[in-house]
Order: structure tokens, then C-alpha cells, then sequence
């Protein structure tokens, strides 16, 4: 067990990979790996989080899209800066998040449903569930008085 926590690590999956001894592909490919990396990061280092950011490849595969890794990243990137630069309402960003996801991903093939099932689901559980949560947390929150 290691007392020091790494200083920085910009992608803390591709350093819990490294540290498990797997490569990021076999992470952000198998689920198994993924626990296995995070858990031996959080056990060795008392680590307060760990980070999925491989979780859109690991859904897309699931929805049925037949892509590979080195393909799948470049893709995911780009549509991530498109969607950072297209100025949007928030009311809107499923939209267009799942346009620029369809465009990108049909350059190579993916089918339409995979990928807008990709965008909702991720927009389901990053934005929808939580700001449903919050606003419910909100509306019950009880404030002491003295």
C-alpha cells in the first residue's frame, strides 16, 4: 500500500488503468477491468472518487453499436468539442447533442439507434435524474429557525 497520492493525473482512469496493469482500452472495454483498476486505486491511495469518462464507448457498445475502441474516441471527442462550441439553450442540448452524435458516428457506420439511445440515456442520467432530484431535495428542504 502506497501512502502518496499521485500529484495530477489529467485522465484519473488512464492512471488507475496503468496501476492495475491494464491498458485503458482493456478498461474502458471491460467492465471487469474497470471495477478491478478502480478498486485497487481507491484501496491504495484512500481516493474520495473515482472517474468513467469511458462510460459513453461502454454504453454505445451496449446499445448494439459495432465500433471499436480507436475508433469510437476520436469520435466522442470531437462531438464533445462541436457540442461546447455550438451555442444552445440547455433546454436543447439533447437535440442537438444527439444531431452532432449522428452525424459524426454515421461517417462510420454506426447505426442511428445506438447512438441516440446512447445521447438519451446519458443525458437521462447526467441531467434529467439529478435536476429531478435536486428540485424534489429543494422543494422538501426545511431551514431551521431560531
Amino acid at each position: 500500500m502506497s501512502d502518496k497520492k499521485p500529484l495530477f493525473h489529467p485522465i484519473l482512469m488512464h492512471f488507475a488503468a496503468n496501476y492495475a496493469g491494464f491498458s485503458y482500452r482493456e478498461f474502458a472495454s471491460d467492465y471487469r477491468v474497470l471495477v478491478k483498476s478502480n478498486l485497487k486505486y481507491l484501496e491504495d491511495f484512500h481516493a474520495d472518487a473515482v472517474g468513467l469518462i469511458s462510460d459513453p464507448y461502454r454504453e454505445t457498445s451496449a446499445f448494439g453499436a459495432e465500433i471499436s475502441f480507436s475508433e469510437a474516441i476520436p469520435l466522442l471527442f470531437s462531438m464533445y468539442l462541436f457540442v461546447s462550441v455550438i451555442p444552445t439553450i440547455f433546454i436543447f442540448d439533447l437535440v442537438v447533442r444527439g444531431g452532432v452524435a449522428v452525424w459524426l458516428f454515421s461517417l462510420v457506420g454506426v447505426s442511428e439507434l445506438a447512438i441516440l439511445s446512447t445521447v438519451l440515456s446519458m443525458w437521462l442520467l447526467n441531467f434529467a435524474f439529478p435536476a429531478i432530484w435536486g428540485s424534489f431535495y429543494v422543494v422538501n428542504y426545511k431551514l431551521e429557525t431560531r
